[in-house]
């Protein structure tokens, strides 16, 4: 500035300082806004589902449905003992769901994508055979996944003046009657499993398509063991730590001393199973221990499916000898007691994890073969086909005699893989004990666990 007043580039150096500022208040403030209206719609949505659980639900836990009738597109008459015909009625354009007289709109930022539907499932077996599952089909751009609402209502259909029964037969008893049926089989270890190359073990599970490993007494209790069965992508096992065995990643599962555990076991435990994804976000894949491969958000589990998760108790193996090809032999190693002998990673190897979401065993995939053969060639090629478990990736144990190798692709046979290599990934739960059941396991009439 001069006597005479302020020079044309002091003014100009102002007048971009005052816009900086203010354009970085206006974003902050836009910020601020967008998110306060996020939260606002998403509470706007939890009253209206909370106000139409009111209805619905309260009826098909309390009372008996006789029928179910179409009337039209999104349009159904549940005729119930008591209540007596309620139409249920879903308006797309105006976002408005009509059941009996009760109606509720829809906020605005959440939309119905397509038509309502009330689907029946029947079997000729003995017991709780029937269910009827009705679905709302709702999204929003401001959550990760789809917001459906779904109820089901189970019944026997052989017992016509039998109400919903609530306090129905644990799973793992139904499937102990199947023994027999369509692939399931008893083990030699006593637990039940699915064999062969497309027996009825299809779920439908976090609205995918999943597929039952069998039901296995685990922590005291009979838990149904279930696998994604398309892959989450190709992934590396473990590379965070690239100074550690020269890159190759580190095969031990769980954490162990200043280990905090693998790269998988930690991505499938933190963004996979907690739906803590914005959006797309990266995983470890490969050498460099860089994140650089894209996990798809869509992907990650949902608040009903997380609910019948069960904090297990997994196997990390104890293959200290020489490899292995005995299915019974690989069985008793994935259980062993034994450490890695003096790891010279320097990293200390435990033999179980607890946690709910792993991976299969390489046991899991020799004895989903129908050939009698993989029995004692778990390893040769061609021997262990006939098996619907034929391509499932990586597995949560590790491979003999080194402590940078681990199994995978079993199919392939190929079981010498660092864990800086990207392999697909078949996220793999156990179900909590008190699980209920509906349906054949077939792929027109999968298993619906509640």
């Amino acid at each position: 500035m001069n006597k005479r007043g302020f020079t044309l580039v002091e003014v100009i150096v102002s007048f971009v300082l005052i816009t900086a500022v203010s354009l970085a208040l206006f974003k902050t403030t836009l910020s601020i806004q967008e998110k306060q209206k996020e939260n606002l719609a998403i509470n706007s949505f939890k009253a209206f589902n909370l106000a139409i659980n009111n209805e619905i639900q309260y009826d098909f836990l309390t009372d008996k449905i006789l029928s179910t009738t179409p009337c039209g597109d999104s349009c159904y008459d549940i005729v119930f003992e008591n209540r007596g015909t309620v139409r249920t009625t879903l308006n797309k354009e105006d976002g408005i769901i009509t059941y009996g007289s009760f109606k509720e709109k829809l906020p605005s930022e959440y939309k119905f994508y397509d038509d309502m539907l009330i689907t029946s499932y029947s079997s000729d077996n003995e017991g709780l055979n029937s269910y009827v599952v009705m679905t709302i089909p709702v999204k929003s751009n401001y959550e990760p996944n789809l917001s459906n609402i779904k109820y089901m209502y189970q019944y026997d259909k052989n017992n016509p003046n039998a109400l919903v029964d609530l306090n129905l037969p644990n799973a793992s008893d139904i499937f102990a009657s199947k023994v027999g049926e369509c692939g399931l089989y008893r083990d030699d270890h006593g637990d039940l499993r699915y064999q062969g190359s497309n027996p009825c073990n299809y779920v439908t599970f976090n609205d995918e398509t999943w597929r039952i490993v069998g039901i296995f007494t685990v922590d005291g209790d009979k838990r149904i063991k279930i696998v994604r069965e398309e892959s989450l992508g190709s992934y590396s096992w473990d590379s965070s730590d690239s100074t550690i065995n020269g890159g190759d990643g580190i095969n031990q599962w769980g954490p162990s001393g200043t280990y905090v555990g693998a790269d998988l076991m930690l991505e499938l435990n933190g963004d996979y199973l907690n739906s803590s994804l914005s959006a797309n976000t990266n995983w470890y894949n490969g050498e460099d221990g860089q994140q650089d491969a894209v996990f798809n958000k869509d992907y990650v589990l949902k608040q009903d499916s997380k609910k019948l998760i069960a904090d297990t108790t997994w196997h990390l193996g104890a293959f200290t000898g020489t490899a292995i090809n005995s299915l019974a032999s690989v069985y008793l190693a994935e259980r062993g007691v034994d450490h890695f002998a003096n790891p010279t990673d320097g990293v200390e190897r435990t033999n179980t994890w607890k946690g709910k979401v792993g991976l299969i065993y390489p046991s899991d995939f020799g004895y989903a073969s129908a050939n009698y053969s993989c029995k004692d060639n778990i390893n040769s090629t061609g021997i262990c086909d006939n098996n619907w478990m034929s391509n499932y990736g990586w597995t949560i144990t590790t491979t003999a005699s080194t402590v940078k190798h681990g199994w995978y692709s079993v199919a392939q046979n190929n079981t010498g893989s660092k864990m800086a290599v990207a392999h697909p990934v078949h996220p793999s739960v156990y179900l909590k004990s008190i699980v209920k059941v509906a349906g054949e396991g077939t792929t027109d009439n999968p298993y619906i666990f509640s």
